[in-house]
């Protein structure tokens, strides 16, 4: 199983190397079970136009709903600021925000560690 690295602002990958389906659902996982632990009930997940977005959230959004969390999320690509209007307990993914194309970042942003 590969190491996935957070960096000070989230997840650090490269589309197709180290994000993956594989390990978008390894976090996804690991932050509804974070979320379930602390009555967290409703997730806003948004994308954005580079290869695999809606692929990786609709993953993400497989897992949330497996363990009952609500899931918001639109049926294209949103800005960023679009998504904050959508105020909800849970935090994003995948969030690229000013990064290089080749990476998605910070699936889950929280005060804490997620669970292994």
């Amino acid at each position: 199983m590969s190491e996935i690295k957070f960096g000070t602002d989230g997840w650090r990958a490269i589309i197709a190397d180290d994000y993956t389906v594989k390990n978008v659902t390894r976090v996804a996982e690991a932050t509804a079970i974070f979320m379930e632990e602390r009555a967290m009930q409703k997730v806003v997940i948004g994308y954005d136009c580079r290869f695999g977005g809606k692929m990786f959230a609709e993953t993400a959004a497989r897992v949330f709903g497996s363990h009952k969390i609500e899931v918001v999320m639109g049926d294209h690509v949103a800005p960023r600021h679009q998504e904050h209007r959508r105020r909800a307990a849970g935090r994003r993914l995948p969030d690229p925000r000013h990064r290089s194309p080749a990476d998605h970042l910070r699936p889950a942003k929280t005060r804490g560690t997620l669970p292994r």
